[in-house]
């Protein structure tokens, strides 16, 4: 058993969310760093929400605004893009998802700033719309670690 496996079966997740912890390791959509922050998590104290689903909630809530603007700003070719606004806005979201362990869209946001700098916009297209696929992808696994209300 590895490290994050140990802190995965230690921690107080719920056997269904160690399952899925597993599950989007195994598929490469959560990396170490997402065991980082399970090895943060008070658990639940039956009154609040723990940090792990507070900052799952925060990261899904972010990553929809955060596509919703990179869709508008790659647009559909009627308006100039701001490649500045674009490569802050992918590099903070960037920041985000690396310190999630969102590996895949991580690794498309990284891609994304590489093809903004050369101005490439259907490049930069393509790329949301991998970033986005990445999203919708992890959103079932992260929500699984976010607090009943």
């Amino acid at each position: 058993m590895n490290e994050n496996q140990l802190a995965i079966e230690e921690s107080s997740l719920s056997q269904e969310q160690r399952a899925t912890l597993l599950e989007a390791m195994n598929k490469g959509l959560l990396g170490e760093q997402f065991c980082q922050l399970v090895m943060l998590d008070d658990g639940e104290d039956g009154e609040e929400p723990s940090f792990l689903s507070e900052v799952s909630e925060q990261y899904l809530s972010d990553a929809t605004e955060h596509m919703t603007k990179l869709r508008e700003m790659v647009g559909d070719g009627t308006k100039e893009v701001d490649w500045v606004a674009l490569d802050a806005l992918a590099h903070r979201f960037k920041g985000s998802s690396c310190n999630m362990g969102a590996l895949n869209v991580t690794a498309c946001l990284v891609k994304l700033r590489d093809l903004g700098k050369g101005k490439d916009l259907e490049g930069s297209r393509e790329m949301v719309e991998k970033a986005d696929e990445a999203v919708v992808e992890l959103r079932p696994a992260l929500e699984a670690f976010v607090a009943k209300k």
